[in-house]
């Protein structure tokens, strides 16, 4: 029994149409693009979001410390050392005994 095919929608088979396998195959062709279209906004959407929150929860996060380089400092008892047994505070200047 064939049927006369009714869409509201503008790009759908003419009214009036008789179910044939061309415009079945059409109807089936239009109705995934129509659904595949859907599935890319929703899918696009989906991932916006996502990447907002990403984004929010990157900047809610506290920013690492930047450590700057400390300078290498030798340890007090070195130092009392140095000046005991070499004479000079320190190690890097130039020692009385030796100017």
């Amino acid at each position: 029994m064939e049927t006369a095919v009714s869409y509201d929608s503008p790009n759908s088979v003419n009214h009036g149409e008789k179910f044939s396998p061309k415009n079945i195959k059409r109807i089936v062709i239009m109705f995934t693009q129509y659904e595949l279209e859907i599935y890319a906004k929703d899918y696009q959407k989906k991932r916006m979001e996502e990447r907002e929150a990403e984004i929010k929860y990157l900047l809610s996060q506290p920013q690492p410390r930047q450590r700057s380089r400390m300078k290498f400092r030798l340890p007090k008892f070195i130092l009392k050392w140095f000046e005991q047994e070499v004479g000079c505070a320190e190690p890097l200047q130039e020692c009385p005994e030796l100017a």
